[in-house]
């Protein structure tokens, strides 16, 4: 029996993603759609993280003390908001 190793990284999409790199956080670029939909997806995370923590939610850095893992699914759209908003982002 043989076993067949394919690599974990996809050229074709690493292609896709260098070509939006440039754009990725122009507010009117190919990614819009994210931009316009983020203030709801932070807001709703914020919101349930810290009730799940039970969080005082300090002005200015609610989710003071809270680590998240980013996971690189994007260019940050979603972890650098919850980060200005104290929470330790740790990932690439």
């Amino acid at each position: 029996m043989s076993v067949r190793h394919s690599p974990s990284i996809m050229s074709k999409e690493v292609a896709r993603f260098d070509a939006l790199g440039d754009r990725w956080w122009d507010p009117d670029g190919p990614m819009a759609p994210l931009h316009r939909i983020n203030p709801i997806r932070i807001g709703w995370a914020r919101d349930l993280i810290a009730r799940h923590f039970k969080l005082e939610t300090p002005v200015g850095a609610p989710l003071a003390g809270v680590s998240l893992l980013d996971v690189g699914c994007g260019a940050g759209l979603f972890a650098e908001p919850l980060a200005r908003l104290g929470a330790n982002v740790i990932g690439a």
